[in-house]
């Protein structure tokens, strides 16, 4: 699934682990159970895109 900032800008896409990755495959961050993108130290960076 595609990852958001919080512009609304594609900025990766979520495996089905939770591991999100940016466009070079670069791995940037983890999607909590709520939805939520956020880096390694734990800042919010984003979303996953909402179904519909």
């Amino acid at each position: 699934m595609n990852v958001y900032d919080h512009s609304g800008v594609c900025i990766g896409t979520a495996d089905p682990h939770g591991a999100v990755v940016d466009h070079s495959g670069v791995r940037i961050g983890t999607v909590s159970p709520d939805g939520q993108v956020t880096d390694s130290s734990g800042v919010r960076i984003g979303r996953v895109a909402t179904p519909g």
